[in-house]
């Protein structure tokens, strides 16, 4: 059975408390599972957002998977929920890696890394290459190693480091 991969993405909760009326699908995730699965990693999305999921339905669903790698988004509207279901999946899922992206995870890479164990890397800048080498290095169950995950920030023997930068994927249309 191919190993799963799974990437996140949490319901945006309305700042007045009602319902929120414009679920929508976030494309970056998509296009990073599109490539990490034409590369060879079978990936799935979670998108709490598009099906309206409450975080609690995300995390169960993300454990009945025992992924070895999730990868969030994380917007300074989720960070905070993102950050908690990232110590219950560590908690549930073992030996899963955890990696954040998106805006609000790379503006704070160093400080979301020194506070929060439970994530192993954040990757910085466009996303699409570097989760499916991540991926393809955990489907051969190679031991981590960011180092040559471009756009990586992580901790090693608790000093940041941080691997070159993230290629821009050019995707031109037909």
């Amino acid at each position: 059975m191919a190993t799963k991969h799974l990437l996140c993405n949490l319901r945006l909760e309305d700042p007045m408390g009602g319902e929120n009326s414009l679920p929508r699908c976030h494309i970056g995730i998509l296009s990073i599972a599109a490539h990490a699965s034409e590369s060879g990693c079978l990936t799935e999305v979670i998108d709490g957002d598009a099906d309206g999921l409450q975080d609690m339905e995300v995390f169960e669903r993300i454990c009945s998977f025992s992924p070895k790698l999730v990868g969030f988004t994380a917007t300074q509207a989720t960070i905070s929920r993102v950050l908690l279901l990232c110590e219950q999946v560590a908690r549930s899922v073992p030996g899963v890696v955890i990696v954040l992206g998106g805006e609000q995870a790379t503006f704070t890479a160093e400080r979301l890394l020194s506070d929060n164990r439970s994530v192993n890397a954040i990757l910085t800048g466009e996303g699409e290459i570097p989760f499916a080498m991540l991926a393809a290095q955990l489907s051969l169950d190679s031991p981590v190693d960011f180092s040559g995950i471009p756009g990586a920030t992580y901790l090693r023997a608790n000093a940041m480091q941080q691997s070159a930068p993230a290629w821009v994927l050019i995707n031109p249309a037909p």
